[in-house]
């Protein structure tokens, strides 16, 4: 009988507590909770809630009540203005991308090892003729074997070389398409860049580290950029340029074409990529480049053959940044040039040309560059205190004759120079490091092996920044550049500078610099600088 109570009292025992134990369970919180001492505080955590109106959670939380709103802060009433804004700038984007390409250009290159490896340099480019040429960039694809385009439509296509001028960073590539008929989504340029105001509105498009189809948004800041007499008249706009935005377009509120991305600026080249100027190449440049190579093959520039004067004092004002106009006086003419043959003499001040007035020496060089070779222009000069008219026939420019007198420009002289005027240390291109850089063997350029310090080239050049281009010339090597740099006809040169990032890839700069000039000897009055046309 003891036996049988025994065993019921040790039933009702392990009900009780298998009843307690459910309780817990299922309404106040894990059983492991409640062994590791948190009971009394789910408990009280209970009966505030309770007490407060709300409903506990399984987990001992109570359910926070939240309202999401559901109005705007603005109605489309109340802002109307840049509510149309941003309508019209996605109608722009969506009309504009169809036409922009992403451009990726691979080279197999081989280190001291014999290891082979893939180089890749990204840019963009913009459709400009329903045929499939492309508008670029020329460092983007300068110097490469081999270029393929991705469409906006996803297609990857191969593309050929049709011309390129390095003095505008332009070059022109036709798209190979499997339908030789198929016909391109192309972009149109606006009438005349000229009438593009500071100020205006203006989207960017381009491949920035490979994100293909970006747009930006800005202003044009600027016009007329220069950083020497050499370089060409550039936009500067507010629109962001990072590495992959070269060659593609900079467009206005119509969609129409008015600048090819070329170059980010830095004044401190130690700063950040994303706090630099972009710049932009004008539109009716880069359609003078398109025209030119499509009719002719390649560009031709328009030439006279006369030095100008460049009076000291401006020369000595330009060094604190002013914006100065002088006039176009003539100090010499070439032998047998066009302007020989027109009868312009040394001394004469050139007011007009071509029916249009020159009021500075940027002024004339644009005048005369965008004429025709064979093209008959007439020429108001003033001679002796009264104006002349003259007739003169355009010649043909060749950017390569200022290398065609290199005697006694040795490589000491050269690097003599060079150390002198910038404070850099140069050397030509090996053919490891043209690999390297995944460009061809005939490639030219130097690399930059030291800076000096205190010296124009502190703080702006780098060891191991690639030069190629300066003031608008490609060179060979270090003796043509050299020569450049000692014969620049203004107080600064422009460079185009290929610099290898951090995180591997490589960006293309503007650089200017203002070289150290060889002093007179104290009894001579201060050089007078020669520009040519």
């Amino acid at each position: 009988m003891a036996k049988a109570l025994l065993r019921l009292s040790v039933l009702v025992a392990l009900f009780a507590v298998s009843t307690v134990v459910l309780y817990v369970w299922r309404g106040d919180g894990s059983l492991l909770d409640r062994l590791r001492g948190k009971l009394r505080g789910a408990v009280a955590g209970q009966q505030g809630g309770a007490g407060a109106g709300g409903a506990a959670s399984p987990g001992g939380r109570k359910h926070e009540p939240f309202t999401l709103p559901e109005d705007a802060p603005l109605s489309a009433e109340e802002v109307p203005g840049l509510v149309r804004m941003s309508i019209e700038s996605a109608r722009v984007a969506e009309r504009v991308i169809p036409s922009v390409v992403s451009i990726t250009t691979a080279e197999t290159v081989r280190d001291d090892d014999g290891m082979a490896a893939t180089r890749r340099r990204l840019g963009a480019g913009v459709i400009v003729t329903e045929e499939g040429h492309i508008i670029t960039a020329n460092h983007v694809v300068y110097g490469v074997q081999s270029v393929l385009v991705r469409l906006a439509d996803d297609r990857l296509l191969p593309v050929e070389m049709v011309g390129v001028n390095p003095r505008s960073d332009i070059a022109v590539l036709k798209i190979i398409a499997p339908d030789r008929g198929e016909t391109f989504p192309a972009l149109a340029f606006v009438p005349d860049s000229d009438t593009v105001r500071q100020g205006e509105f203006a989207f960017s498009f381009g491949n920035p580290y490979g994100l293909r189809g970006s747009s930006d948004f800005g202003v044009i800041s600027a016009k007329e950029r220069r950083f020497s007499n050499g370089s060409a008249d550039l936009f500067q706009t507010s629109t962001r340029m990072l590495p992959g935005h070269s060659g593609g377009p900079l467009v206005n509120v119509f969609g129409q074409v008015i600048g090819i991305n070329t170059a980010i600026y830095r004044e401190d080249q130690r700063a950040p990529v994303w706090t630099a100027v972009g710049m932009a190449i004008v539109a009716n440049d880069a359609r003078d480049v398109l025209e030119m190579i499509l009719r002719r093959g390649k560009p031709v520039y328009g030439h006279l053959g006369v030095h100008v004067e460049v009076p000291a004092v401006y020369s000595h004002l330009s060094a604190f940044d002013l914006a100065l106009d002088y006039p176009v006086q003539v100090e010499s003419v070439e032998p047998g040039s066009a302007a020989e043959r027109a009868g312009i003499q040394g001394g004469d001040i050139i007011r007009e040309f071509a029916g249009e007035p020159v009021d500075n020496f940027n002024d004339f060089k644009r005048l005369v560059r965008r004429r025709q070779a064979g093209e008959e222009v007439s020429l108001v000069v003033t001679r002796n205190g009264r104006d002349v008219l003259l007739k003169a026939t355009v010649a043909e420019l060749d950017p390569q004759a200022i290398f065609a007198r290199m005697e006694g420009w040795t490589e000491e002289r050269a690097a003599t120079s060079l150390r002198r005027a910038l404070g850099a240390e140069v050397s030509n291109l090996s053919a490891a490091q043209k690999r390297e850089f995944g460009m061809q063997a005939a490639a030219g350029g130097v690399i930059v092996n030291e800076v000096i310090a205190r010296t124009p080239a502190q703080g702006r050049l780098q060891p191991g920044d690639v030069v190629q281009i300066c003031n608008g010339v490609l060179f060979q090597n270090a003796r043509q550049f050299a020569k450049l740099v000692e014969d620049s006809p203004t107080q600064r040169i422009d460079l185009l500078v290929t610099r290898s990032l951090p995180s591997g890839g490589r960006v293309n700069l503007m650089i200017e610099l203002e070289p150290v000039r060889a002093q007179p000897e104290a009894e001579e009055p201060p050089p007078e600088a020669r520009v040519q046309a």
